[in-house]
């Protein structure tokens, strides 16, 4: 059996042992950049992760500050908007309908807690969710 399919029967064993409890409890799921590097979004940390290359001339911890941005602002403004498409055209992958599955078995049992900006858990059905880095459908003009 492989490592996938070990893991899927595990965690369908878990839902159905809590599922079937007396004092049924939430499930909450952590999810953040891997689950969508198969969408093709780079992720943070990664070996070509964002944050360890930061921008073609700049490291994250000066890029993605706000005094950056007074300085600089077309240079993010490029950067954000580029990103955005890139967010845009991406696919949902198969872990994220998984979720998407559980969270419509669960129904208001389930939570979702993503770092994800990426919009890709809501495009797949994911209703109950709480984006705690926010998110880039939005973009509030400073």
């Amino acid at each position: 059996m492989t490592y996938e399919g070990i893991m899927k029967e595990q965690l369908t064993e878990i839902i159905k042992q809590v599922y079937n409890k007396k004092n049924r409890n939430l499930f909450t799921f952590l999810t953040g950049a891997g689950i969508s590097a198969e969408s093709g979004i780079p992720t943070y940390r990664g070996i070509d992760g964002i944050w360890v290359k930061g921008t073609k001339f700049h490291k994250p911890e000066e890029f993605g500050t706000f005094a950056y941005f007074k300085e600089n602002p077309e240079e993010v403004w490029q950067y954000s908007l580029f990103r955005k498409k890139m967010f845009e055209s991406a696919q949902t992958n198969n872990s994220h309908h998984e979720i998407a599955a559980i969270e419509k078995l669960l129904q208001d049992r389930f939570h979702l807690i993503t770092q994800n900006i990426d919009n890709l858990h809501r495009r797949s059905g994911v209703e109950r969710i709480f984006e705690i880095h926010g998110n880039n459908r939005e973009i509030k003009c400073s």
